[in-house]
């Protein structure tokens, strides 16, 4: 990954990044709260959704980042 994109996605916060992955994806608004719903418990990441990725430590950002993305 370049790295000045990489400094643009780290400055996002969680949500905003999973909106950006689903949007590119086309889920719909019900797909992107179920799949949030299930990976926020999964992870016990609700406490972590509004912060900035860039605080997040690496384990988090593997949690945060890779199993968002939906299987096609």
């Amino acid at each position: 990954m370049w790295p000045i994109v990489q400094i643009y996605f780290l400055r996002l916060t969680a949500n905003e990044f999973w909106e950006l992955v689903a949007s590119s994806y086309g889920m719909t608004l019900d797909e992107v709260e179920s799949r949030l719903a299930y990976l926020l418990d999964l992870f016990d990441f609700e406490g972590h959704r509004y912060e900035v990725i860039d605080s997040f430590s690496h384990g988090m950002r593997q949690k945060g980042i890779c199993h968002w993305c939906p299987t096609v």
